[in-house]
């Protein structure tokens, strides 16, 4: 019987990071420059609500929504 592999992983490695203000609105210009006025984020990817909120701040549209088949993803309009 084979043994079975275990990989060992420290607790700060499971850790959730947040997207930071500046790589949201990097996805930002980005969809800009196509004449795209709404972004979509995965569930996949984590941002906090200090984030957001600071987003919202800045006058962006930001909630919760379906889009692109994703069921529960951040979409932020401008």
């Amino acid at each position: 019987m084979e043994k079975e592999k275990f990989i060992v992983r420290k607790a700060s490695d499971l850790t959730k990071r947040s997207l930071s203000k500046e790589e949201v609105y990097e996805f930002i210009a980005g969809f800009n420059n196509t004449s795209t006025f709404r972004h979509v984020i995965p569930p996949d990817f984590y941002i906090s609500e200090e984030v957001i909120v600071s987003i919202m701040r800045d006058g962006f549209k930001a909630y919760k929504g379906k889009m692109h088949g994703f069921e529960e993803a951040w979409i932020i309009e401008w």
